[in-house]
Formats: C-alpha cells, structure tokens, sequence
C-alpha cells in the first residue's frame, strides 16, 4: 500500500467525519461561496501549542469599505532596523533561540495608529447578525465588546485598541460596540541571521505562516517554544490580522463563547475550508 494512497484514504476518512454546519440560502455577494453559520463551541477541538488565526469565519461573506479611506499601514521600511526605532522595545530572548528571532514590544500610540483605521460599511447586510466576536479587515483585526473585555483582562498591556464604528450599507450603525485590535508582543524573524537554513514545516497544518521555516521554528525549537508559550497572544512582523494564541489563552476564548474560532479539521492546508479560522501549531 502506497503511501499517497494511505494519505488519501486518510484524507476521506477526515471529510467523512467533519461536523455538517447548517448553511443559508438567499442573497449572496457575487460568487460567494455557501454561508455557513458558526455553532459556538465552549471546547477545543484538537491540541496543539499554538493556535493561528488564518481567516475569517464569514470569508467570502463578511466585506466592508473603508468609509475613509487611510494610509496604507505598516508605513514602509518601519520594520527595516528595529533595534534602532523607538516604537519597538526589544526583549532579551534566551541564548538558545538563536539571532534569527526578536521579540519586541510594539510602542505605537493610539493617537498615532487612528489615522490608519477608517470606519467600516458593510457590503452586504445579510451577515449582520452573523458578525462574530473575531475577525479582521486590513489593516487590523477586530474585536466586539465582550472581546476586549476578555483579552484587556487575559492580558492587561498586551492590546491596543482603537474604536470603530460599523454600519449597514444603508448607514444605519451595525448593533453593537467593535474595536480595532493591535497586537504589542511582536515576533519578528530574522532569517538571514540564521547560521544554517531554517527546517521547513508543511505539515500539519502550520497557520498563517506564510514561510513554512517560520513555522518549522515554532514546531521544532524547543527554547523557541518555550519563550513563546508565557505570552497568550502575539503577531507575527506587524501582522495584526492573524494573532497566534497560546493555548491557555485560547481555551479562555472558547470556554467565554466566543465566536469566530473556528479550528482547522483538515490535516492537509489546501483543505482548509473558509469557515475556518484557526490553525495549529503542534
């Protein structure tokens, strides 16, 4: 027995065993895919030592237009010469994580990062009342209330978090108070320090990681891991969209009800489908 057909026998027997969510029917954004609605669980699905955010739980569905429209955040070169910057305070990391990682303390202001946020209008208002607690529009993620209130308590000097105001597409305010989230524990990759290539990672499914020896770190260095596992969440670069959490933090998350963590069920990342929106880092 091949290994590829081991794999896809694998492969069917996880599709087979996928929770069914229910779907809605009636008017879509042009070409989008099914609507499916999330079924808040208090548990968590599969273990792992870090969960990534990946995407949005309404992808496809949930779109805005920025009422104002402001400069394209990060400003460019922010990241050229950290150590140099006042907007970042450079922790010390143990020895054995190597000079190819830095951990930062993003030191932005509020006053500052408003000009970049905007007040968002949805595209289309059929998914109003399916806004979950967590997602995210560029350039930064977003929060309802009740989030806030969990990750300022989680961690009370890891956020920034800025107000935003979002409407219908007729321009009546979407029920609810909604804040922009900025991360301040940033990790920030440095590969061309690195004394040796950096392991690669495919599998299983490593996240938000765009460069798979980024994800290759977090799953085989251990001192890596460690360091990481104290902060309950954090951004890769200044990617505020996609935060990893540890999984202490994101147990709180699931067992508080909120929305808008959807796990992974797929062991290949291709499968991801887009009503899901966490990843795993084993």
């Amino acid at each position: 027995m091949t290994p590829s057909f081991l794999a896809a026998t694998l492969h069917k027997l996880i599709r087979n065993t996928e929770p069914q969510w229910p779907t809605v029917t009636g008017k879509k954004m042009a070409k989008s895919p099914p609507l499916i609605i999330e079924q808040p669980s208090k548990t968590v699905c599969r273990p792992a030592t870090f969960y990534c955010k990946m995407g949005v739980t309404l992808d496809g569905h949930l779109s805005f237009e920025h009422l104002a429209k402001p400069p394209y955040y990060p400003p460019r070169g922010i990241l050229a010469s950290p150590e140099e910057s006042p907007l970042f305070d450079i922790q010390a990391m143990p020895p054995e994580v190597g000079p190819q990682w830095m951990h930062a303390r993003f030191l932005e202001t509020e006053e500052n990062l408003a000009q970049y946020a905007s007040d968002l209008k949805l595209v289309a208002d059929y998914v109003v009342e399916h806004i979950p607690d967590l997602f995210a529009w560029p350039p930064f993620g977003i929060v309802s209330e009740r989030a806030r209130l969990l990750l300022d308590d989680i961690d009370p000097d890891g956020s920034i978090f800025l107000n935003v105001s979002l409407t219908k597409s007729d321009g009546s305010p979407v029920p609810g108070r909604y804040f922009h989230w900025i991360q301040r524990n940033i990790l920030i990759p440095r590969e061309d320090r690195a004394r040796k290539p950096l392991k690669p990672h495919r599998l299983p499914f490593s996240g938000p990681f765009s460069r798979p020896r980024v994800a290759g770190e977090l799953v085989n260095k251990d001192a890596l891991r460690l360091y990481l596992q104290r902060l309950p969440f954090w951004c890769l670069h200044l990617n505020f969209l996609y935060p990893v959490f540890s999984s202490s933090c994101f147990e709180e998350l699931k067992m508080a009800g909120l929305t808008g963590l959807v796990e992974n069920t797929a062991e290949f990342a291709g499968d991801r489908k887009l009503h899901e929106s966490i990843g795993h880092i084993v």
